[in-house]
């Protein structure tokens, strides 16, 4: 399955490097790198995303969603 997300990321990247600024790649890379495992990357493109169009709802709730469970995880990390 992370095949698909893979594959995702690797055309997106090169969307990408074509449009820097492009705010749906960036979140879409976001969504991806966030499927495969890496919070701490979808949350770089998602600011990026919400620096250049404020007020985009999806990226906001995608940020929003993956701070909460980054919160949660080490909250239960903690409580071991």
């Amino acid at each position: 399955q992370t095949g698909d997300y893979d594959t995702a990321k690797k055309l997106l990247d090169e969307t990408l490097a074509q449009d820097a600024d492009n705010t749906l790649v960036l979140y879409n890379l976001g969504l991806t790198e966030y499927k495969l495992g890496n919070p701490g990357k979808a949350l770089g493109y998602w600011r990026k995303a919400i620096n250049l169009s404020p007020g985009f709802s999806a990226v906001e709730d995608a940020i929003d969603y993956a701070q909460s469970q980054m919160r949660l995880i080490t909250q239960e990390d903690s409580a071991l």
